[in-house]
């Protein structure tokens, strides 16, 4: 499979043990873009803790396997660099959120000031992408004790639609090598193709949405053993428009998507299908970002489910799920992206 990354290397110089970064010619093409044709596409970094395994193997006084440094700026207008285990070369991003930087701080600096925009015809995407073990659930799923992205965004569209007097409703899907299932369908079979109209359920109040959000995937948060097939699992939240009494298709909806794990090719027992789905969105990612005329959404199946209406606006946030400890797959899937 043949894609343009949306990172590549830079040669500016930098101070003390780093001297070179990796500049996105996404975000380049972007910043050369006229001032009145922002920027689609949002790339942050977050970095997980560690867990308490993690913490007894590493000593103190070894040098950190990933080290972040944000550039001075104004609102999200910082830009974050990433190196990883002590090299010159770093990844350059619109923000890295580090360790000690919660999930509600993510919601609130890059998701909540578009909430409101989402009940005026905004498309919104959050999409978790990383290796296995990259905190990608954990961000956009969490737990009951500990709700992620969805959850949150779920707890304050619901309260604004009440306020408006407007209806919520949800569809749950998993995506496993370009097979898809509807999740809220009792029959939970394969489907070519998630519409708007399948697999919608209304949802009136936060208790519902826990009930059916958790009780479709609680089963799957556990870690992946290494027999399973990596999926990705897929949330729309679905406001009505006035289109919607026409039957057509609305871009009132904001999408969650906790991508499959990233499978190092130098690992003979990997499943590369998934890694598919992933240069297929950064396809999209980087047609989107350059404004061209064609967007090759028809790359897979979450691309066609993530894709806008004609003439629909659109916003997309890409969170680039990192460890901070050592991972030779973490290396591969950085380059990559």
């Amino acid at each position: 499979y043949s894609f343009r990354s949306p990172f590549t290397r830079n040669t500016h110089t930098h101070t003390h043990t780093h001297t070179h970064k990796h500049f996105s010619p996404l975000m380049a093409e972007s910043h050369s873009a006229k001032s009145d044709n922002p920027r689609k596409v949002r790339i942050v970094g977050k970095v997980r803790g560690l867990t308490d395994e993690e913490s007894e193997t590493l000593s103190h006084d070894s040098n950190p396997w990933i080290s972040v440094q944000t550039a001075p700026g104004k609102g999200v207008s910082e830009i974050s660099t990433v190196f990883l285990d002590s090299r010159r070369d770093g990844y350059e991003l619109d923000y890295c959120y580090q360790q000690h930087e919660e999930i509600n701080q993510i919601y609130s600096r890059e998701i909540k000031p578009l909430i409101l925009e989402i009940f005026d015809g905004l498309s919104i995407s959050v999409i978790a992408l990383g290796a296995r073990g990259s905190g990608k659930t954990y961000s956009i799923q969490g737990c009951r004790e500990k709700p992620g992205l969805a959850v949150i965004a779920m707890s304050e569209i619901l309260s604004k639609a009440k306020e408006l007097g407007k209806s919520v409703s949800i569809s749950l899907y998993e995506l496993t090598q370009e097979h898809l299932k509807d999740l809220l369908n009792p029959d939970n079979h394969a489907i070519q193709i998630l519409e708007d109209a399948q697999g919608k359920v209304p949802v009136s109040s936060i208790t519902e949405f826990y009930n059916i959000y958790f009780g479709q995937t609680s089963s799957r948060c556990t870690q992946l053993k290494p027999t399973d097939l990596p999926h990705s699992k897929g949330l729309i939240v679905h406001l009505p428009s006035e289109d919607d009494k026409l039957k057509s298709k609305s871009g009132n909806k904001i999408n969650f998507v906790d991508l499959a794990a990233y499978e190092d090719p130098r690992n003979s027992c990997g499943s590369f299908e998934n890694n598919n789905l992933l240069y297929a969105l950064l396809d999209v990612v980087r047609a989107i970002n350059s404004n061209e005329t064609w967007v090759p959404y028809r790359g897979s199946k979450l691309t066609r489910i993530l894709q806008d209406p004609p003439g629909g606006r659109s916003q997309v946030l890409l969170l680039t799920c990192l460890v901070c400890v050592w991972s030779s797959t973490l290396i591969v899937f950085v380059s990559v992206i």
